[in-house]
C-alpha cells in the first residue's frame, strides 16, 4: 500500500511539474538568411529574440469589466452584421420583385404583339362615351405593332 501512494504523489508531482514548465514557457522569435520568420520555444541561434506573450489570464478577484466590455461590443458589431445581412437580403428581395414584374410585363407586350400580328382577327376600340365599336384600320394597327416592338427592345432586352 505505501508503494501505491508513492506512485500516486509521484505522478503528482511530476505532472504538476510538466504544468508548471508549460505556464513559463518562453517563446523566441527569429528570421533565417532567407527572410522567413521563426518562432520556437527554444533559442536556437543567437539572432533569436525572446517575445513577452501574455496569455490573457485574469487573477481570481479582478475586475470583470474589460470582459464585460469586449462582450458588449462583440453583441454590438453581431447585431450590425445581423442587421445588414438583414438589409441586403431585403435589397435582393426587392430586385428579385422587380425582375419578376419587368418579366411579366415584357411577357404582356410580347402577348400583345404576337395577338396584333394573327391576321385572322379585326381589331377595334369601344368608345368610352357612347360604347359603339370603333374598327382600327391597318395602318394604326401597324403604328402600334411598332409602338410595342419599340417598348419590347427598351424594356426586354
Amino acid at each position: 500500500m505505501n508503494n501505491i501512494f508513492k506512485l500516486i504523489i509521484g505522478t503528482i508531482l511530476i505532472s504538476f511539474a510538466i504544468s508548471m514548465g508549460t505556464a513559463n514557457a518562453e517563446i523566441f522569435k527569429w528570421v533565417d538568411a532567407n527572410g522567413k520568420v521563426h518562432y520556437s520555444d527554444r533559442k536556437v541561434n543567437s539572432s533569436a529574440e525572446k517575445l513577452d506573450v501574455s496569455t490573457g489570464q485574469t487573477t481570481i478577484g479582478s475586475s470583470n469589466s474589460d470582459a464585460d466590455q469586449r462582450l458588449a461590443n462583440q453583441n454590438k458589431y453581431l447585431n450590425y452584421l445581423q442587421s445588414e445581412r438583414l438589409e441586403r437580403k431585403e435589397q435582393r428581395d426587392a430586385i428579385k420583385e422587380q425582375k419578376a414584374q419587368k418579366k411579366k410585363y415584357c411577357a404582356s407586350l410580347k402577348d400583345q404583339l404576337r395577338s396584333f400580328t394573327e391576321e385572322r382577327t379585326r381589331w377595334y376600340e369601344l368608345d368610352d362615351i357612347t360604347g359603339e365599336r370603333r374598327y382600327i384600320s391597318a395602318a394604326e394597327l401597324d403604328q402600334r405593332k411598332q409602338e410595342l416592338s419599340a417598348k419590347i427592345n427598351a424594356n426586354c432586352s
